[in-house]
């Protein structure tokens, strides 16, 4: 299903801005960061559960300094 969004995305900016080389250029860059972002995104996805357990660890750490004092 990405595959088909990259494409339509490819052809969509390559038919906006024209079939020349700069066209193809911009096409293939927009290709390069739509592919960097979702990379990005699923590396988050996975990255989330860390985040959320040391959120966790320092909120019950801060109870328990609070409590303490």
């Amino acid at each position: 299903m990405i595959e088909l969004l990259m494409i339509f995305v490819f052809v969509g900016v390559l038919l906006v801005t024209g079939i020349t080389f700069m066209g193809f250029l911009a096409a293939f860059a927009s290709l390069f960061l739509f592919a960097l972002v979702v990379s990005f995104l699923g590396a988050l996805v996975k990255f989330v559960p860390y985040v959320l357990f040391a959120l966790l660890a320092y909120w019950v750490y801060q109870k328990c300094i609070a409590t303490s004092n």
